[in-house]
C-alpha cells in the first residue's frame, strides 16, 4: 500500500501516461476513492472500537454482523480495494493500477488467515455467518 501512496503522484509528476489525465477515467477513481474510504470509516466504527491493524482477538470482542458486516464479511477489505485502485485511476497512474492488482492476493492471504483466527474463536456463529455473506464483493465473492 504504501508504494501505491508513494509511487501514484511520483508517476504522475513526472510521466505523462496512456490513461488520460482529468477526463471521466480520473473522475472515476475519485469517485471510486470516495466510496473506498467511505466504505472503510462506516466499517470501522460498525466494530465500535474492535478495530486494529494486526490480526488477533480482543478482550470483550464479539462477533459483528450488522451494518457493512450484513452485506460483506470484510468490508474494510472492500473499501481499500476500492481506495487504491480509485486513487490509481484518478492519479492515471499504471504503476499504481499494477500494485493494486499485485495487493489483492495479500489480502486474500490475510482474509484466509483472518477467517481461521475467527473460526476458532466464534466456531459456528462464524460458519453461519460464513454461509450468509460473502467475503468481498456482495453475491459474487
Amino acid at each position: 500500500m504504501l508504494g501505491i501512496i508513494v509511487m501514484a503522484p511520483w508517476e504522475y509528476a513526472n510521466f505523462s501516461g496512456p490513461i488520460p489525465r482529468d477526463g471521466p477515467v480520473a473522475w472515476i477513481g475519485l469517485a471510486l476513492f470516495a466510496i473506498g474510504d467511505i466504505l472503510q470509516a462506516v466499517a470501522m466504527r460498525a466494530l465500535h472500537g474492535l478495530y486494529t491493524s494486526r490480526l488477533g482477538v480482543q478482550p470483550g470482542h464479539r462477533l459483528i454482523t450488522s451494518g457493512p458486516y450484513g452485506v460483506v464479511r470484510h468490508p474494510g477489505y472492500s473499501g481499500a480495494i476500492l481506495c487504491l485502485s480509485g486513487m490509481a485511476l484518478a492519479m492515471s497512474s499504471l504503476i499504481a493500477i499494477v500494485l493494486s492488482i499485485l495487493f489483492v492476493p495479500i489480502l486474500i492471504w490475510r482474509i484466509h488467515h483472518e477467517e481461521e483466527m475467527l473460526l476458532t474463536e466464534f466456531g459456528d456463529g462464524y460458519r453461519s455467518y460464513m454461509r450468509r455473506t460473502k467475503r468481498l464483493i456482495p453475491l459474487i465473492y
